[in-house]
């Protein structure tokens, strides 16, 4: 395990930081993803025209070629068409699953580097409390060990929530 940091430097430390400067790194590429996307659709609305226009220039309008493109670029269009209409609320519901999964991932990378870089870590009271396989944690290695004691708090969790949710209804 590492050191914390010096008591006499200002805010975290590094390896604290650091899960969360990688999660809004993910999640500025996704946005950036969900604009292209939006961008994208927006324009295959206008793909019949351009299918058109370079059939026209081409000296191909009317052709079998020209007919084949344009029915294709028909479908994309309608397609297109719906997403725009419903605000593209496919792309969102999918961007919406990516950054839940991405804030999951970043929870779980806090808690596995401050169990590596803080050996008070792993006096809490919830590591304390976790039932594990002796065994296979003793042959881990020191930083798949954090990862061990990650999940098997993360699974703690969700049964304590489970159980909490069973009992409210």
């Amino acid at each position: 395990m590492n050191k914390p940091d010096s008591k006499n430097k200002k805010g975290a430390p590094g390896w604290a930081v650091e899960p969360f400067k990688r999660f809004l790194g993910q999640a500025e590429r996704m946005n950036n993803v969900v604009r292209l996307s939006v961008n994208g659709i927006s324009v295959a609305l206008a793909a019949p025209k351009a299918v058109d226009a370079i059939a026209k220039a081409e000296g191909t309008y009317g052709s079998a070629e020209h007919q084949a493109r344009r029915e294709a670029a028909d479908r994309n269009s309608a397609l297109a068409r719906r997403e725009v209409d419903s605000g593209f609320q496919l792309i969102f519901s999918f961007a919406t699953v990516a950054l839940w999964s991405l804030l999951e991932a970043m929870l779980r990378d806090v808690v596995v580097s401050r169990l590596k870089n803080d050996p008070r870590a792993f006096d809490s009271g919830a590591v304390g409390r976790l039932r594990i396989r002796l065994g296979e944690y003793e042959q881990l290695a020191q930083e798949d060990r954090c990862h061990y004691v990650a999940e098997s708090l993360e699974a703690d969790l969700a049964g304590v929530c489970g159980m909490a949710l069973s009992a409210s209804r």
